[in-house]
């Protein structure tokens, strides 16, 4: 499957852009998370090689009836060393555009930048 980038909006222009955009080009997916009988509603997942698992907003889990802090508690971090926040693993399965369904145990914190990330 070819998927273009797209554009997706940043909180400060990028420093390393001359023309002072407001956004960045990343691949996204359209996705949608589910456990049991219940699914959330389609949204943009962010899909980072570099991401050790699936990660998704808390929010996320609630809609499809997952209590998050029951999950076993681990410390997100990332490029900032010294700077975690706890994030929830669950098993879910994630429903790809097209292409299927996976299951896989995921990540939830309130805190994330984004809707979701796919590894």
């Amino acid at each position: 499957m070819k998927k273009n980038y797209r554009p997706w909006p940043v909180d400060q222009s990028d420093p390393t852009t001359t023309q002072g955009e407001s956004y960045v080009y990343w691949p996204v997916l359209q996705v949608r998370v589910g456990r049991g009988h219940a699914q959330s509603p389609r949204f943009d997942a962010v899909v980072d090689s570099g991401s050790p698992w699936c990660l998704f907003k808390a929010d996320i889990g609630r809609m499809v009836d997952i209590d998050i802090e029951k999950g076993p508690k681990y410390p997100l971090g990332g490029v900032v060393a010294n700077v975690t926040l706890p994030a929830y693993v669950h098993k879910v399965k994630i429903y790809v555009e097209a292409i299927g369904v996976i299951e896989c145990m995921a990540g939830f914190c309130d805190n994330l930048g984004v809707t979701g990330i796919l590894f």
